[in-house]
């Protein structure tokens, strides 16, 4: 099972990407902090966000909502 993520607002990304786990502080290969703009690609995907009516009926609809994700790779 993987680790739980920590939840936390987009305004405080750059202080979050420059430490890792472990509580230590990442760098770069060259020993500089990260830069997101610079190292990381922002990047999207969708996911879906689905309820059904009414699960006791068989043919019961089913609604769903895209989500948009954002993340740096």
């Amino acid at each position: 099972m993987a680790p739980p993520c920590q939840a936390f607002p987009v305004s405080k990304l750059e202080l979050h990407v420059q430490v890792g786990p472990d509580q230590k502080v990442r760098k770069t290969e060259t020993g500089r902090r990260i830069d997101l703009a610079k190292d990381c690609e922002l990047s999207e995907m969708f996911q879906y966000d689905c309820v059904v009516a009414n699960p006791a009926l068989r043919d019961s609809p089913v609604e769903c909502w895209p989500v948009r994700r954002f993340f740096r790779t």
